[in-house]
C-alpha cells in the first residue's frame, strides 16, 4: 500500500477517483475548498450508499451532506468546465 500522497489528476467532467492514502482526513466539503485553492474546480462529489442502495452527493461551497472521504473507497468528483488540474493532498 501506499505510505505517502499522490499527486491526483481532475480533467473537467466526471472524474472516478480512490484516495489510498492522504496525511489528511478530509470532508467532501474540505476537498472542495483545498481544490479550489489549487485553481481547480470542483463542483460536487458522489458516492454509492451501498446500505441505503442508492448514490449520495456533496455540493461544494454547501454544508449539506459533508460525509468523510474513506480511504480505499471510490468516489465521482465533477469538475467544472475549464476547472481541471492536478491535485496535490
Amino acid at each position: 500500500p501506499p505510505t505517502q500522497a499522490m499527486p491526483l489528476t481532475l480533467n473537467a467532467g466526471l472524474n472516478a477517483v480512490g484516495i489510498p492514502f492522504s496525511n489528511t482526513t478530509y470532508t467532501a466539503e474540505l476537498f472542495c475548498q483545498a481544490a479550489r485553492a489549487q485553481n481547480i474546480l470542483v463542483a460536487q462529489i458522489d458516492r454509492w450508499r451501498e446500505d441505503l442502495g442508492r448514490w449520495d452527493s456533496h455540493l461544494c461551497t454547501t454544508t449539506f451532506n459533508n460525509f468523510t472521504l474513506e480511504r480505499w473507497r471510490g468516489y465521482f468528483i465533477s469538475v467544472r468546465p475549464n476547472g481541471g488540474g492536478t491535485f496535490t493532498p
